[in-house]
């Protein structure tokens, strides 16, 4: 593999693709992020799909030593294409699957608790739950209700602070290398009061996790020297204490049953074999460095082999943890030394879009991380999204700091009519005979028409034996048209590779 330069100049200017005509398309242009646009059938996994993977892998593509990169998976084919290319390019042993099929494991709770401590580790945590809870074409609670969310939020920060407040273990337990675990959380929702005479309830008291990690808390709040409760934490144990005693117990039944089953009803799926052991289990600090999001920083490629087409709701639920947690940690990375740019990747990316992406976007490019999704339509994002108030907003959002976007065969006409706005209007003019139809007569008169007209992206070739295995895509990037002929748009050729 080639020594990695350390200068960033060299990243940036390092040349990609130089098949857009005499335009290059650069790391500085892919660390911008890219939205692919394809009807099923257009080509555009095997047409700019490939071309822009292929691109990421080759150590020998520029001075950059190959991406590193995160592959998130919708159907079960995908782990294949992957050894493919990686193998095509020499990098057979770089590939890195997380799956029910593979030794190892990655505790996702463990390993944020390594990089935070107390209430910081609370609100990372909530967020985390919060962002996969409302990614996936599911909202959190509802969608059109702020106060079922935020109704969520508070039972989730109540939840975490118990079980760190209360030493994150049950009755018998060791305090000792005790570490926040998803079962444990589960169950303090589970065990929690029902109304406020089992709140007082001695039987209560003695049966309940949630009960116990509450007098643990208190008995931990005694305690002097070292280990001594801050006075910051000592009043987040006071909200917590208030919150499980007073406030849990005297919401509405249906209300409580409503904001506990959007967080049990996912956390059951995680708790249940064989994510259990791959997300949950194992043990609890130390040993997370296999699946570690920092493995992808390195050069391997981290492929998420828990496809939705198989794991469904609960699989979709996982990889967004997951994907949100390697958000988190290229946003902590320090590019010292050596390293490498690394690739988001996530074809079908509707099942995994969040409103948290269009922030992570925003800064990816500092971070020399480069998103790449791939969906069918536009309405896709706005269902993802929330499919309520706002989800147009939100796509809209996402797609704004995506910058290079590249259109296939598409017969959808939101799609499609979005495509013409994005690729905007250019000045013409005309001249018309006069009614006597002498020189004198003729009227002259300027308009704009659009660059791409709608209907030309249903037009476009969809690659196999027909088409000459050529995939047709019209590309914009940020403020330039990557597929030129004179002055007009042209769509790009993408060769499908046999």
């Amino acid at each position: 593999m080639s020594t990695i330069p350390t200068a960033r100049e060299n990243y940036i200017k390092g040349t990609l693709l130089t098949t857009f005509g005499d335009d290059r398309w650069t790391v500085g242009d892919a660390v911008e992020g890219v939205q692919v646009f394809g009807a099923t059938g257009s080509g555009k996994t095997s047409g700019s799909g490939a071309h822009l993977a292929r691109a990421f892998l080759d150590p020998n593509n520029g001075d950059y030593g190959g991406f590193g990169g995160l592959v998130l998976t919708a159907k079960g084919d995908e782990r294949k294409s992957w050894e493919e290319m990686l193998a095509a390019v020499g990098r057979d042993g770089d590939l890195l699957p997380f799956s029910p099929k593979e030794e190892g494991y990655f505790n996702f709770l463990a390993y944020e608790q390594q990089h935070e401590h107390d209430s910081g580790l609370t609100q990372n945590l909530v967020s985390l739950f919060l962002t996969a809870l409302s990614g996936g074409g599911s909202a959190s609670v509802s969608s059109s209700d702020p106060y079922w969310d935020e109704a969520l939020r508070e039972m989730l920060t109540h939840t975490v602070d118990l079980a760190i407040l209360g030493g994150q273990k049950r009755r018998g337990e060791s305090t000792h290398s005790a570490s926040l675990d998803l079962a444990l959380m589960f169950d303090i929702v589970r065990s929690a009061p029902r109304d406020l005479k089992e709140a007082e309830s001695p039987a209560w008291r003695k049966s309940s996790l949630c009960a116990y990690l509450l007098i643990e808390s208190e008995r931990r709040r005694q305690i002097n020297g070292e280990a001594a409760m801050s006075d910051g934490r000592k009043g987040d144990l006071d909200q917590t204490q208030s919150y499980w005693l007073r406030d849990f117990p005297t919401l509405a039944e249906r209300t409580r049953s409503i904001v506990m089953s959007s967080f049990t009803a996912k956390a059951a799926g995680l708790l249940r074999s064989p994510l259990r052991e791959l997300l949950c289990a194992g043990p609890s600090l130390g040993a997370l460095d296999q699946y570690a999001p920092e493995r992808s920083f390195e050069g391997k490629i981290i492929l998420l082999e828990l496809p939705v087409n198989h794991f469904d709701e609960v699989g979709r639920f996982a990889q967004i943890l997951y994907k949100t947690v390697w958000q988190r940690a290229v946003w902590r990375r320090e590019l010292l030394g050596d390293w490498r740019p690394v690739f988001l990747w996530a074809d079908e990316s509707q099942y995994f879009v969040t409103k948290g992406d269009a922030l992570f976007q925003q800064t990816a490019r500092s971070k020399f991380a480069s998103t790449v999704y791939l969906t069918q339509n536009l309405p896709n994002y706005q269902a993802a999204l929330g499919g309520g108030g706002g989800s147009e907003q939100a796509a809209e959002s996402l797609l704004g700091n995506l910058q290079t976007k590249i259109f296939h065969a598409n017969g959808d006409p939101s799609t499609n009519e979005w495509a013409e706005r994005v690729f905007a209007r250019r000045d013409v003019s005309s001249t018309a005979p006069g009614g006597d139809q002498s020189a004198s007569s003729a009227s002259f008169s300027r308009g704009a028409e659009p660059m791409v007209p709608a209907r030309r992206f249903t037009e476009l070739r969809t690659g196999g034996a027909r088409n000459g295995k050529t995939v047709d895509g019209f590309v914009i990037q940020a403020g330039r048209k990557l597929c030129r002929k004179g002055t007009n748009v042209e769509p790009h050729p993408f060769p499908q590779e046999p």
